[in-house]
């Protein structure tokens, strides 16, 4: 819109606000094709489990999964960014970037309450299992095992904190991965599918004229 002022003609720009139903039906689109991807993951993993090389198996069983929701992320949320820009309907690079970063953040804001309530549950249920425990296992178990070997009961402690650090830490460097991924993946799949509208509905309208 142009506005002739004094001054000369001045160029106004109106805001276009975001198709959040879009949006909101990417977001649907992205969580079922992260759940069918999901299911076929641990499907391949456990029917590839070799029991007889049980730390091998646990390692590799690590590693893929770690790999799998860094791919998981990514096609999902590209599908979600596709389908966001193609419910749309704008024919607009900008339009489907933002389409595809918005599917992300929704994608990834309740990705992130779901998972801090979980983990609040979980260290709940573990601090109450802890408290009914620690009273009938520490007069017995922790006496005779410190007794035994003082030495040998102190580096299974520090071994076992070492192992959940690494574990967590290689958890969460996988969930920060996979959420980058994930913005980059959305975004591409809402830039590819605002440049391929004319395909989507041009077959519609051609469908419908038969």
């Amino acid at each position: 819109m142009e506005i002739i002022s004094k001054s000369g003609p001045l160029t106004v720009y109106r805001n276009v606000p975001l198709n959040w139903s879009a949006i909101f039906g990417g977001w649907v689109v992205a969580t079922a094709v992260a759940w069918l991807l999901y299911v076929l993951g641990v499907a391949v993993g456990f029917s590839s489990i070799d029991l007889s090389h049980a730390e091998t198996a646990t390692k590799a069983w690590g590693i893929g999964t770690r790999v799998w929701l860094v791919l998981t992320w990514a096609a999902s949320l590209f599908m979600g960014g596709l389908f966001a820009s193609w419910i749309d309907g704008k024919a607009h690079a900008t339009f489907g970037l933002l389409n595809g970063v918005a599917v992300w953040g929704l994608a990834t804001t309740i990705s992130a309450l779901l998972l801090s309530l979980g983990f609040a549950n979980t260290l709940q249920g573990g601090a109450s299992l802890l408290r009914t425990n620690s009273a009938a296992n520490a007069a017995i178990e922790q006496p005779l095992n410190v007794a035994a070997n003082p030495a040998q009961a102190s580096a299974d402690t520090k071994e076992k904190a070492e192992r959940v650090a690494r574990y967590t830490a290689a958890a969460l460097w996988a969930l920060f991965f996979s959420t980058i991924t994930g913005a980059f993946a959305a975004a591409l799949g809402g830039w590819v599918g605002s440049g391929h509208l004319h395909n989507v509905y041009e077959d519609a309208v051609a469908r419908r004229t038969l």
